[in-house]
């Protein structure tokens, strides 16, 4: 492989079957550390945000699906949750405080949520 760390061998050791494995030369496995390679940002590009849409797509169309064998009409938005959107379910669902908690950074425990009123 090029640019692996130790280099690949150009040329096979010689076959000794008539000598005993561990009196044979070891290979040299020494290395030379280098940094990790240099890390690509395509979080903005085209073809990540095409990617995204298509993942997205392919989500909401398997949640669909699913909702739709256990017999459920639901209505799947293609739109991003934001922070608000996920407020607003919780408090209409009365779990805002535990949904808060566990912002704070409680685990999902029963005490925590009986704590945080549910």
């Amino acid at each position: 492989m090029r640019g692996s760390n130790p280099p690949a061998q150009r040329t096979r050791p010689p076959l000794r079957p008539d000598v005993p494995c561990e009196t044979q030369e070891k290979p040299d496995l020494g290395t030379i550390p280098v940094g990790p390679p240099p890390v690509v940002q395509t979080r903005n590009s085209a073809a990540a945000r095409d990617r995204y849409q298509k993942a997205k797509q392919v989500a909401a169309l398997t949640l669909q699906n699913q909702f739709a064998m256990e017999g459920k009409k639901v209505k799947i938005s293609p739109q991003d949750m934001t922070r608000s959107m996920v407020d607003d379910l919780a408090r209409k669902a009365g779990t805002l405080n535990q949904l808060n908690a566990l912002r704070r950074g409680a685990t999902l425990t029963s005490e925590n949520i009986r704590k945080a009123g549910g």
